[in-house]
């Protein structure tokens, strides 16, 4: 991809969002993740499919099946690709109605920190609780589990919001902050 393709700045939710591209070289990749999360499945956490117009009117390109089956864990869906000076970042939506946001090669308790900070600093008309905040061993080292769950006081309807982060070496996912579907 050409340096001038990464320095493309294309619009999303109306607004032009410089955190969708490549920005300067001093960005910082944790804030990046975390800023993309936000600006892509938490903000889009009530309707996924808009987000997916978005990114298929922005022509953000998809990964390869072949490659987007290991982050769909073999279900169906679509994962793109945002690039950034720092690294690719990619963002997946399953038929599930599940988005993610995926890296690696960040400070995992800096992308921690920003991901809490997030989901309690959002105000609404809802309740949040921290459900998980644990390690668990899996297949390729330490992972550290982060979920919180939202209520929403009108209709009680909930959605999950989860956190998965490792520094074991040969995980070919650092990262991956995902909200599920809304559960009404």
């Amino acid at each position: 991809m050409s340096a001038l393709m990464r320095m493309a700045v294309f619009s999303l939710a109306g607004a032009t969002l410089p955190v969708f591209a490549a920005a300067p070289v001093s960005i910082n990749p944790e804030k990046f993740f975390t800023q993309l999360y936000e600006k892509t499945c938490l903000k889009e956490a009530a309707d996924f499919s808009t987000l997916r117009a978005k990114f298929e009117e922005a022509n953000v390109p998809e990964l390869e099946k072949k490659n987007a089956d290991f982050f769909l864990q073999n279900k169906p869906g679509t994962v793109w690709i945002v690039p950034n000076v720092v690294g690719d970042y990619l963002v997946s939506i399953n038929k599930a109605g599940d988005c993610s946001v995926y890296t690696r090669g960040i400070n995992i308790n800096d992308v921690e920190r920003g991901f809490i900070e997030l989901l309690e600093k959002t105000g609404g008309s809802f309740t949040l609780a921290k459900t998980q905040d644990e390690t668990k061993q899996a297949n390729f080292g330490p992972a550290h589990f982060i979920s919180y769950t939202r209520t929403y006081t009108a209709n009680n309807s909930h959605q999950k919001f989860t956190l998965v982060t490792t520094i074991a070496d040969g995980a070919e996912i650092q990262a991956q902050a995902t909200v599920e579907a809304l559960i009404e």
